[in-house]
């Protein structure tokens, strides 16, 4: 992950245009038994600001490239999951607004 997919992920002219963020997680262990937790080693983590963007990235030549690269560093044992989310940021303190009746 860190060092052949990343590249193949950069590498990409669609990942430039709709990818917001690339994350890779990576699993150090645990701290319990976890069978099913030792078959993951990472998870590749990407951002969009839009699920238009998310289903023109995956159904772009260049992300069916990067699938077949995956699929022969890692074997079939891939899987693809989606999820949509807010973020919110809490970078900065929220401030009161007023009302319209100015209260």
């Amino acid at each position: 992950m860190l060092k052949e997919y990343v590249h193949e992920i950069l590498s990409k002219p669609a990942t430039h245009a709709y990818v917001k963020r690339y994350v890779q997680l990576h699993n150090i262990g645990s701290t319990q038994d976890d069978p099913e937790g030792r078959k993951i080693d990472s998870i590749g983590v990407l951002g969009f600001s839009s699920l238009n963007d998310v289903e023109d990235y995956l159904s772009n030549a260049d992300y069916a490239q990067v699938e077949r690269e995956e699929s022969a560093l890692i074997g079939g044992g891939s899987e693809f999951w989606t999820a949509a989310t807010t973020a919110l940021s809490t970078a900065y303190p929220e401030l009161a607004t007023e009302s319209k009746d100015g209260e």
